[in-house]
C-alpha cells in the first residue's frame, strides 16, 4: 500500500480560471523532459513539491542545489501550473498522484 501524498506549497498558488499541466512520465521521460525544457523558456517558479514516504530517497542536483524530485512550477501571468515528476511510478500512483493535485486545487475554492 502506497503511503499519504502531501502537497508543500513554498508559496500561494492560485489558479482559479487557469491551467494545470500534468508533467508527469508515462513511456520514458518525454514529457518530463517537454515539461523541464517549457519551465526554463517560460517565467515559472517553484511554488510547491509533491512528497511520500513512498517516494525512493532521492534529490536532483541542479545549479549545485538540491531539489525535490517532484516539483510544482507556477507562471503566474499566464495562471498555468505545471506538476514536474523526475520519477517513474506505476501507472496507478501516477493516477493517484494527479487526483491528489486536482483535488488539491479544487479544495483551495
Amino acid at each position: 500500500m502506497y503511503s499519504r501524498i502531501r502537497i508543500k506549497e513554498l508559496r500561494p498558488i492560485n489558479l482559479e480560471g487557469g491551467y494545470l499541466i500534468d508533467g508527469f512520465p508515462s513511456v520514458g521521460f518525454t514529457s518530463a523532459i517537454a515539461t523541464e525544457s517549457m519551465i526554463q523558456t517560460s517565467q515559472f517558479s517553484l511554488a510547491g513539491i509533491i512528497d511520500s514516504d513512498s517516494f525512493p530517497p532521492i534529490s536532483l542536483i541542479k545549479e549545485g542545489k538540491p531539489n525535490y524530485p517532484t516539483r510544482i512550477f507556477v507562471n503566474d501571468d499566464l495562471k498555468v501550473s505545471v506538476f514536474c515528476l523526475t520519477l517513474l511510478f506505476m501507472n496507478h500512483y501516477i493516477e493517484l498522484l494527479q487526483r491528489q493535485c486536482l483535488v488539491g486545487q479544487k479544495n483551495k475554492k
